[in-house]
């Protein structure tokens, strides 16, 4: 009987832990969307938070600092929020703020009042004290001056240590989506638009991780509480992943026999800078390394990345854990401070490419041939010229023949730590330079948005109302003229386009824009100057896309036009009963919008961000 009483008792523990997993928050954008602004360079403080670290994070062009906290500095006794040791962190996140950088707050270390290990799993008598300290958590550091919008819980949750590895979460994965379900509710209830993740899993083995807890983790519903799936990746790894989209490739395999296809994050990758087992490396290896991994992460889709570490620490024999010897030296300082190599490679890799969107991995088009790699980019910010990257595997050095009919186009080559190089002109109109194991870029003329080609349907349109900041693109540099507009979208472009003064006055109206949204203002303020309304269940569903007729309504609102109601219908499908009909039908007359060949409008289409972009522009000059 006893094996039976143990099973039972097990499946009533997962039916609990099931019941307990509480349903996503509502009209929260999609994952790929919030993503979308998260930079792809970081660096890993771990828990090191000195004024000098956090200054080499942003003078490397580090957008990110993944930021350790935890939970038992908090919290070390049981308690209520009012009594948490706010102090230690208020002062850092303060610090990492002023150095204009963002962090990534990793909730770690659990108490061991909470928890049989520091990474869980939380005992089930103290899943309240957890939630009651994550929405505490979030709602204290979401704000100024702190500006957390990048939260993770649990460094490594696949690890498993104690008697039969069943302590951390590696052997737990349903009851650690329970935890992360209440950490991503926290995070969205605050701010729509922050990012929450999973923390990030060593996916490593044979070792002390559960390769399986991937797998086990999807099935128990994670993908409905991470807005990617985070993992960590380095060249030194059980399984032999020779690159990050290798494993990149494995990862997402998993996720499509689980029927999934969320966004990755690396969160962790690097390499050391001595000679010491097993990396057998140094600090030039190390520079030219960063740019590697960094490149190929971007070609294998990976959103963001941050490199492990920013300043090396002493690990002193029978100081560290065993093994922690070989990740002592992967800092972008040194140890008194002073920069490395890599610290120049990632401060290049930010100026030249950053989170420049990726276009292409370069052939022999490109001149891209034999031993040699090479990648192409949008600008690292709008307006910054395309770049390619291009390195050497040999250990020799080759000449790179860019075309003449791409050699026309080329502005300059920098080196890895971004000094201009000479490029010699060869006799057929090409341009030629040396390439060897550490990388050059090249700098290519380009539009404002790497997307929106000059001579392009919407280019006019895109620019103009660039120019005078209606609109702007993404992290990436990128416009997507294609993708469907939403409707807290169209509030911000006709907000910034008509110039109107922010108003909250009496905010926030609807339930699914807290004022930490970063649409709040704009949405608010055309709330207040009766543009929209929402809808009866308090909502206003800014990440809902908006239709033909809705944006027809918005616009000739927002130009305060003076409505026309004709007996007799322009379009077929827009009768004079249609809700939107006086909308449509003035901003025909403004000649702002056009029908199709077939007299129809379709009023309940979606409207991509080009087309809107046309309207918004021809509204604007209309009379």
């Amino acid at each position: 009987m006893k094996p039976l009483r143990i099973l039972v008792y097990a499946f009533i523990v997962l039916i609990l832990v099931v019941l307990s997993v509480r349903t996503p928050a509502r009209d929260s954008p999609p994952h790929d969307y919030v993503l979308d602004n998260m930079p792809r360079v970081g660096v890993d403080a771990d828990y090191n938070f000195a004024p000098g670290v956090l200054d080499a994070a942003s003078s490397a062009g580090a957008k990110l600092i993944r930021s350790h906290m935890s939970w038992t500095t908090l919290e070390p006794q049981r308690t209520d929020p009012s009594r948490y040791n706010w102090a230690t962190y208020d002062a850092i996140f303060s610090r990492i703020s002023a150095a204009n950088v963002s962090p990534i707050l990793v909730i770690d270390k659990c108490p061991d009042w909470a928890c049989p290990y520091m990474r869980g799993p939380i005992n089930a008598d103290n899943m309240q004290d957890y939630t009651d300290m994550v929405n505490a958590l979030v709602a204290h550091y979401s704000q100024p001056p702190y500006n957390v919008h990048i939260w993770e819980l649990f460094d490594e949750p696949d690890g498993t240590a104690g008697p039969g590895g069943q302590w951390g979460y590696g052997k737990h994965a349903a009851q650690y989506v329970q935890a992360l379900s209440i950490l991503y509710n926290a995070v969205k209830a605050v701010n729509p638009e922050a990012v929450a993740l999973n923390g990030g899993v060593a996916y490593d083995y044979p070792t002390s991780f559960r390769p399986q807890f991937v797998s086990e983790m999807l099935a128990a519903g994670a993908a409905d509480y991470t807005d990617a799936l985070n993992f960590h990746y380095f060249r030194v790894n059980g399984p032999g992943w020779a690159t990050i989209g290798q494993k990149a490739e494995e990862l997402r395999g998993i996720m499509s026999r689980a029927g999934m296809d969320l966004p990755l994050v690396c969160t962790s990758v690097g390499e050391s800078s001595e000679n010491i087992a097993p990396w057998y490396s140094n600090e030039t290896q190390q520079a030219q390394y960063l740019v590697k991994v960094y490149a190929q992460s971007a070609s294998a889709d990976i959103r963001s990345t941050t490199w492990y570490l920013t300043q090396d620490f002493d690990c002193p024999p029978n100081t560290c854990p065993s093994g922690w010897e070989a990740w002592a030296r992967h800092g972008l300082i040194r140890r008194d401070g002073t920069i490395k190599l890599a610290h120049q490679a990632m401060q290049t890799f930010a100026q030249e490419i950053g989170s420049g969107a990726y276009q292409r991995q370069l052939g022999r088009e490109s001149g891209v041939t034999g031993n040699l790699e090479g990648y192409y980019f949008g600008g690292s910010v709008e307006g910054r010229p395309q770049v390619s990257v291009i390195w050497n595997n040999d250990a020799a050095t080759s000449t790179l023949a860019v075309p003449a009919s791409q050699a026309r186009n080329l502005l300059r080559a920098v080196s890895m730590t971004g000094q201009p190089i000479n490029l010699t002109a060869g006799a057929d109109g090409s341009v030629r330079l040396s390439v060897s194991g550490n990388p050059v870029y090249l700098e290519w003329a380009s539009p404002r948005f790497v997307d929106v080609q000059q001579g392009s349907a919407f280019h006019s349109y895109i620019d103009n109302l660039a120019q005078i900041g209606a609109i702007s693109g993404f992290e990436d540099g990128t416009f997507r003229p294609a993708a469907l507009t939403m409707r807290g979208h169209l509030c911000k472009m006709m907000m910034l386009a008509q110039g109107w003064s922010v108003d909250t006055t009496g905010g926030p109206h609807f339930q699914d824009v807290p004022p930490l949204s970063p649409l709040y203002p704009y949405i608010e303020t055309a709330y207040n100057r009766h543009v929209i309304g929402g809808y009866s269940d308090g909502m206003f569903r800014p990440y809902s896309t908006v239709t033909r007729g809705q944006m027809c309504k918005i616009i000739a609102i927002s130009r305060a036009w003076q409505l026309i109601d004709p007996a007799t219908p322009t379009f077929s499908d827009v009768p004079t009963t249609d809700p939107f009909y006086t909308y449509i039908e003035t901003s025909f007359s403004k000649g702002v919008i056009s029908g199709y060949s077939n007299n129809t409008f379709l009023p309940g289409a979606e409207s991509t961000r080009g087309q809107v972009s046309k309207i918004v522009y021809n509204a604007l000059i209309s009379r």
